[in-house]
């Protein structure tokens, strides 16, 4: 069996089964880094990370191996209005 397949169903259990994850958070020069880990049942734990690249990309866990993995670019185009941009 693929263990990518097992992976992306355990993802879905261990969200279910902790659903208050422990959370950090690294700022950088960059930006920052927001991590989010539950456990497993195992000794291990599941981490999902995002980061944010000032002053306008983000990247947030979306997919699993294997999958797409999307970003976010929100370019200001007047004081209260951005354009959006999504890529994968």
């Amino acid at each position: 069996m693929n263990p990518l397949v097992r992976v992306a169903t355990d993802h879905m259990r261990w969200i279910a089964e902790d659903p208050r994850p422990v959370i950090k958070i690294n700022p950088h020069d960059a930006g920052l880094t927001i991590a989010g880990g539950r456990l497993t049942g195992s000794d291990d734990i599941y981490w999902r990370i995002a980061q944010f690249l000032m002053p306008v990309h983000a990247y947030a866990p979306s997919a699993m191996p294997g999958e797409n993995i999307f970003g976010q670019s929100f370019v200001p185009v007047t004081n209260t209005n951005c354009w959006i941009y999504t890529y994968a």
